[in-house]
């Protein structure tokens, strides 16, 4: 029995207000009778069983189904976006600024006024041209076009998901549907415009233009009508301009009807779901870096005012009494040393002497080779540590930039235990002192003998 528990009305009411039959009640409709055979429902006349109802949607379209097929989520099929994506809407309004597009049977009611139609042809088959194993009478075609001297063009988009072999190849249909439409006499020609790594099709009915997975609507837009236009020279007007403008033009037409049968030109992106609450990482103490003056007095702890920072205490081996406060990882990886008396003594070194003749002649110097370097101030000690040895006739000591080479001078300042800069780097006085070094040494062999000795 029928009642207000269990009826159409009360459980799909959605459903319930497309229902197109004043004479029946919602309220005394099954959600589904559909569980016995046709063929028994026939031979027990059961009335309603498998009775096809009259349903009309809010646009205005009407189609008969069962009341299964609608709980089952069958809808208006002239409102499914199922057979068209917005990469073939937004071609078809590439190409309908080329060549004259033609409209849909009748315009969908969800279009507001100056939007064009971009819908699918449904092309009924002449009963003595429709292959006896085809199921339907009329078949779909993406878009049709008129073109200059009455050729009717159609136009099939093949997508990389649907027309891939990957589930069933779908090569054969197409090919026999191609002719079919020809022969028909319903299109002079249908294209295939076959996006990405689709198997090769050959259709003697048929012309197939190739385009990449991700190509723009201009490229594949610019791909068809040159196809087009070396198949019928002369049907596509504006050709040349079109191709070297290198953008699409008719995009806002595309985007107005996307959002009128979609909603919305692009789905919203959605977030991922937590699956619970972040368990905090776990403090782990880790040591100085090596040469570090700091000493760890506690454990490590959050920054009250950013939990993500870990902290901790430490005590500076210059013996200041006040307690430094870092962030644990810059204290392990080196980039803080001190509680800021390595940086303080790096201010008050002075830096070694270069007069301003010496100065002038190493910036020529180096803009002579090339190397880039301030046009005023003084010169990095490093170039004038190098103008030093070339002058000497040291060159055996420059690098193929014509520099000191910075491994070797930190291999020197190493090994004499001379301290290096702040992170490690060589500071000013280190490589001018190399410098010196290096000219001391050559000097030494370099003197003739004696003439003293040996006397």
């Amino acid at each position: 029995m029928i009642d207000d528990t269990n009826s159409l009305f009360t459980w799909f009411p959605e459903i319930a207000d497309e229902l197109d039959a004043p004479d029946l009640d919602p309220r005394r409709l099954p959600t589904s009778q559909h569980n016995i055979s046709r063929k028994h429902a026939a031979e027990a006349d059961s009335v309603g069983t498998y009775v096809t109802l009259p349903w009309r949607c809010r646009h205005g379209h009407g189609w008969e189904a069962t009341v299964l097929n609608r709980v089952q989520g069958t809808g208006c099929g002239r409102c499914s976006t199922s057979g068209i994506s917005k990469e073939q809407v937004r071609l078809v309004a590439e190409l309908a600024g080329l060549v004259s597009l033609v409209p849909p049977g009748s315009r969908d009611p969800r279009l507001p006024d100056g939007v064009p139609d971009f819908a699918s042809h449904r092309l009924a088959i002449p009963p003595e041209h429709k292959p006896a194993h085809w199921r339907y009478k009329d078949v779909e075609v993406d878009a049709v076009f008129h073109m200059p001297h009455g050729i009717r063009v159609g136009l099939e988009y093949d997508g990389a998901f649907h027309h891939s072999d990957r589930q069933r190849d779908r090569r054969q249909y197409e090919k026999e549907k191609s002719r079919v439409l020809v022969e028909a006499g319903l299109l002079d020609l249908l294209i295939h415009v076959r996006s990405g790594d689709l198997p090769q099709m050959l259709a003697p009915h048929a012309l197939v233009v190739a385009v990449p997975e991700r190509a723009t609507a201009h490229q594949q837009a610019s791909a068809v009508a040159s196809a087009l236009s070396a198949r019928f020279p002369g049907a596509v007007p504006g050709l040349d301009a079109y191709l070297n403008g290198g953008t699409a033009r008719h995009q806002a037409a595309a985007d107005a009807y996307i959002t009128a049968v979609w909603g919305e030109l692009r789905p919203p992106r959605r977030k991922p779901k937590k699956a619970g609450p972040s368990t905090p990482r776990r403090l782990a103490p880790t040591a100085p870096y090596a040469d570090s003056l700091l000493s760890p007095i506690s454990d490590p702890y959050r920054n009250p005012e950013n939990p993500n920072e870990i902290i901790r205490d430490y005590q500076c081996a210059c013996r200041s009494p006040e307690i430094f406060t870092a962030a644990q990882s810059q204290v392990t990886s080196g980039n803080t040393r001190s509680c800021g008396c390595l940086a303080q003594q790096a201010r008050q070194r002075p830096r070694p002497a270069v007069c301003k003749a010496e100065t002038h002649a190493a910036r020529a110097w180096a803009q002579q080779r090339g190397t880039a370097i301030g046009g005023s101030g003084r010169v990095p000690d490093r170039v004038t540590a190098s103008y030093r040895l070339d002058q000497a006739g040291r060159d055996d000591l420059l690098g193929p930039d014509g520099l000191l080479d910075e491994a070797r001078v930190r291999e020197w300042a190493v090994s004499a235990e001379r301290q290096l800069g702040t992170r490690g780097r060589l500071t000013g006085e280190l490589w001018l002192d190399y410098a010196t070094k290096e000219l001391a040494v050559g000097t030494k062999i370099d003197e003739p003998p004696d003439p003293r000795i040996g006397r």
